[in-house]
This record gives C-alpha cells, structure tokens and sequence, in this order.
C-alpha cells in the first residue's frame, strides 16, 4: 500500500470511527461492521518507545538479567533490541497481574474491521480499544489481509489474557 492510499485509507477508517460516535453502542463501526472480528482476550501493552530501568522495580519483572545488567542500564546503558523486547513483555505481563488483582485497570480490547471503499475491501484496520478511561478507540495500522494485521499484532509487546470460556 503506497503512501498515499494509506493516508487516505486512515482518514477514511477514522472518518467512519467519528460516524459512529454517538450511536447507542459507541464507535459501533469498529464491531459491528460486517466481518469485524475481536482477537480474543484482553491485551496488556507495554508500547513504550524508550527503555526506563526506573518504571517498574525488577524485583516486579520476569526477567533473567543480572543485577549488574540492572546497573548498568541505570548508568545510562541501552539494552540491546532483545532486552528491549524482553522488557516491554515483562511490563506487559506485570500490567496484566496488576489487572488481575484489581490494582488496576489497563486491558485493551483489539478488533480487526474490514475498511470498505466504494463497496470494496480496502483494507484492514486493527483499532485498539483502550478500557481504561473509557478512551476513543484508535486505529494502529492498516493491513492488506487479516493474517498481516494478526503478525503485525504479535509482533508488537502484548501480553493477550485468555477469553473466558474460549
């Protein structure tokens, strides 16, 4: 998709976002156009851009680094893309247990809605629907297929909670 059909295409899906605004069920078009589909669970992000050794105690974190590894990144170091993946799981995961145990609140529900231009499929537009503050929903990208909006989403640092009953 070149540049300036996704330009188009983002303001075309917030466009029918905004349409829905005030229906009975809120930005109803993000679920209840036809083929719109939740990928399941509630989702934890940690879509963090920089590393911050100081957001979260590593006693609270799953992670196998060291202390002197912890040291060294608040002196400045950078973790490495892995750590940093790593990371952002494991604040993730932590966000989810706080979650769980009514802590707090920080689910997102993600669906994945087909984006009709002219009649046609244009796309797919993934929107993350964020629980907490009863917050507009947003799109996070446009895709092709389902199966690249699906990679696109594992690939991000998400923890996804289980369905209940699924």
């Amino acid at each position: 998709m070149d540049n300036d059909n996704r330009e188009r295409l983002i303001a075309l899906a917030y466009d029918c976002l905004e349409a829905t605004r005030d229906d009975d069920e809120q930005f109803s078009f993000v679920f209840r156009t036809l083929g719109a589909k939740s990928l399941g669970g509630a989702f934890f992000f940690a879509d963090l851009e920089d590393f911050d050794p100081y957001l979260a105690d590593p006693d609270h974190l799953d992670l196998p680094w060291p202390m002197e590894r912890w040291h060294a990144f608040e002196n400045f170091g950078r973790p490495t893309s892995d750590e940093l993946t790593a990371w952002r799981n494991a604040v993730a995961r932590l966000w989810q247990d706080l979650a769980k145990s009514r802590t707090c609140e920080w689910p997102h529900l993600i669906w994945l809605t087909p984006l009709l231009e002219n009649g046609a499929l244009a796309a797919y537009a993934l929107f993350d629907c964020p629980m907490r503050n009863k917050a507009d929903p947003y799109l996070i990208g446009l895709f092709d297929t389902q199966e690249e909006a699906e990679a696109a989403l594992n690939r991000m640092s998400v923890v996804r909670s289980q369905a209940k009953g699924g």
